[in-house]
């Protein structure tokens, strides 16, 4: 059916066009337009909630890292969980603006990797960081790690470089590629990849070993059960509170 001068009536299931009489206006609908004009932003959480959420932050951290805190550390924290929050109540970069929920299953979280790899990790790679998860955690109690972030979705990573920048982190490159496009300087460079995975493992630890040079390791968090995983080797690891947290990990 041609395009221009088609008998089409009423509504084209089309991606960025919409018709009226068959006449194409490449437009996205009036009344679409007017639904996004009126989405209400998220609710910002209050500052007691906040603190709590530093203070949940700061007293989990030592039972993953066996130390605490340092200030400057809490500092960065504090911050990162502040932009999380507002960039969230304005776009939908993660799950939820609870800072109880950030701090337990994203910071938190994000740490227990340290875990899993070694800790003599000089250069990782975060595949699919979307908010800079597990990577910003990391790199905040881990300055020494050299660190690139592939992350192709340009809203979010938008968000890393801000994040970057206001944390004044030095040594992470921020990637706004696909996975599978990521230029072939970065490919086998990394002594460790890391992803945090919501699909297939099997394809995410593929993906990961084609950053990893040999001897490297790649270690994936999220499957709830080491059913239908072919390769790699499963683990769970405790959390605080009583949570535990599951990764596989393979080596090159």
């Amino acid at each position: 059916m041609s395009r221009r001068g088609s008998s089409c009536t009423g509504r084209c299931r089309t991606s960025f066009r919409s018709c009226s009489s068959g006449t194409w206006t490449g437009r996205v609908p009036a009344a679409r337009r007017a639904r996004r004009r009126t989405q209400p932003r998220r609710r910002l959480p209050s500052p007691e909630a906040t603190r709590e959420a530093l203070g949940r932050l700061t007293r989990g951290a030592p039972t993953i890292l066996g130390r605490d805190l340092v200030d400057s550390e809490t500092v960065r924290f504090n911050k990162y969980l502040d932009l999380l929050i507002k960039w969230n109540s304005k776009h939908r970069i993660i799950g939820s603006t609870d800072p109880t929920w950030l701090a337990d299953h994203l910071l938190l979280d994000s740490l227990v990797f340290l875990h899993v790899i070694p800790p003599t990790v000089k250069c990782l790679v975060d595949i699919g960081s979307g908010a800079g998860l597990p990577g910003l955690p990391i790199k905040i109690v881990r300055p020494d790690i050299r660190m690139l972030l592939v992350e192709s979705r340009q809203r979010r990573a938008s968000f890393l470089k801000t994040a970057v920048r206001e944390l004044e982190l030095v040594d992470v490159e921020i990637l706004s590629e696909r996975v599978l496009s990521v230029p072939s300087r970065w490919r086998k460079a990394f002594d460790v990849a890391v992803a945090r995975c919501a699909g297939d493992v099997e394809s995410t630890l593929k993906l990961g070993l084609g950053f990893v040079r040999t001897g490297g390791m790649v270690a994936v968090s999220g499957p709830p059960d080491p059913c239908g995983v072919k390769i790699g080797r499963y683990t769970v690891v405790q959390l605080p509170g009583g949570r535990t947290r599951s990764f596989v990990v393979d080596s090159a």
